[in-house]
């Protein structure tokens, strides 16, 4: 099996780390050639680079409230420049305090050498910017620092970003000198919500309005599709294999439900999930308590089929992130992968949200630190030694915990 990988990963490897960096230095090149005397800025115009994933948007989206209110930035043309996998829910809930919108596809953008070509020279040719703001912490090279070369601004702010995370140190010692104010981050993660919260601290100082925690503000919408008058969210997918709990155990957990709770089981994900979610069903014991709608609902639908969940039981995926944003109950299901900047979560922003781990973690939950060594960076533990009976066990202490404080 794992020969018949290989070609694959070889291919990979070598696209990554020989053709893309090859192929990004040429086109800074002859972008350079164009923008070589070009030195004028638009005033009171920002614009904010967020590349990175769904959940780390969610995340990090309250605090566009906080910049369109600041007082530094009161009256500024604020552009975001983002993620195309995250545009509906910005789109949707953040339109208020943005401007103008421009999307990345970052698929293409590291399998299409003229897509990145067009992607960065789209934004070298654009009318200069005031001020750039740059707050992810795990910056990488041919990502954030690569768009953040490529744009003029007058100004450009961003984290000072670990080299053990997305940045080897010589990129990094270059890509430095691409801004002209870096805010310190510490060797050890914080959750990313306090990384946000840290960044615009900083930057802003003392502001009447910090966001304490992730929401979104209630709009009118119809969701197209019908649900049962009881469901739990499940949602068995996530960003690599090795963070998916199996379907079998998915399964079990759904049949606890439904037997015990009648709670039935709606399946969410993206067309990527839909064979995911065939195999829950075929292994589940009750075969008519589901609704699957993997590949049919989008991130806003999931915001509002999340809002009338009883429960949420999900990998450590966007649909944790999510269900915290909205205040429902859920369990997130891990292997402790980036443990400490995205799980757990903390009590004080998530006081319905049960993390279970492998026995590894599990065993060590008391040494924080220890574990933030071991797996800040990554882990590779294997996420089937959750057995079902402890995600039942974390089920049953949320109901409890509910019914004797009722939100």
């Amino acid at each position: 099996m794992k020969l018949k990988y290989l070609p694959n990963k070889i291919k990979d490897s070598w696209h990554r780390n020989i053709a893309v960096p090859l192929i990004t230095r040429l086109i800074h090149f002859f972008i350079s050639l164009g923008k070589r005397n070009r030195k004028s800025y638009k005033p009171r115009t920002l614009i904010i680079l967020r590349f990175d994933a769904i959940g780390d948007y969610v995340l990090f989206r309250n605090f566009l409230e906080l910049i369109r209110n600041s007082e530094k930035y009161k009256g500024y043309h604020i552009t975001l420049c983002g993620n195309l996998a995250w545009k509906s829910i910005a789109e949707t809930f953040d339109k208020e305090f943005v401007d103008e919108f421009i999307w990345i596809n970052f698929d293409k953008l590291y399998k299409e050498h003229s897509y990145r070509y067009e992607a960065l020279k789209l934004m070298a040719d654009k009318e200069g910017y005031e001020v750039l703001i740059s707050s992810t912490a795990a910056r990488n090279y041919y990502k954030e620092d690569a768009f953040v070369r490529a744009i003029t601004a007058q100004e450009k702010i961003g984290y000072e970003s670990r080299v053990w995370e997305n940045m080897i140190a010589s990129h990094k010692q270059i890509s430095d000198k691409y801004y002209n104010r870096l805010i310190s981050v510490a060797d050890y993660d914080e959750f990313e919500f306090y990384l946000n919260q840290k960044f615009f601290r900083s930057l802003f100082g003392s502001e009447n309005y910090m966001p304490k925690r992730t929401h979104f503000k209630p709009i009118s919408y119809q969701l197209k599709f019908s649900t049962p008058d009881q469901y739990a969210i499940i949602a068995p997918g996530a960003g690599a294999w090795f963070r998916r709990w199996s379907t079998s155990n998915f399964a079990k957990i759904s049949d606890y439900l439904f037997e015990k709770y009648g709670i039935h089981s709606v399946i969410v994900g993206s067309k990527a999930d839909k064979e995911l979610a065939n195999q829950i069903m075929e292994e589940a014991k009750n075969k008519n308590c589901f609704t699957d709608l993997t590949g049919v609902s989008s991130l806003t639908d999931l915001v509002f089929l999340l809002q009338k969940s009883k429960i949420t039981i999900a990998n450590e995926s966007s649909a944790t992130h999510f269900a915290v944003a909205v205040d429902t109950p859920v369990i997130c299901i891990s292997n402790g992968n980036h443990f400490g900047r995205f799980n757990p979560y903390p009590e004080e922003i998530a006081p319905y949200c049960q993390t279970v781990y492998p026995p590894e973690i599990t065993e060590k939950l008391e040494d924080k630190r220890e574990l933030i060594r071991l797996y800040a960076a990554g882990s590779r533990l294997n996420i089937n030694k959750i057995e079902p009976q402890t995600v039942v066990q974390a089920i049953e202490y949320l109901f409890q915990k509910l019914e004797n404080s009722p939100r």
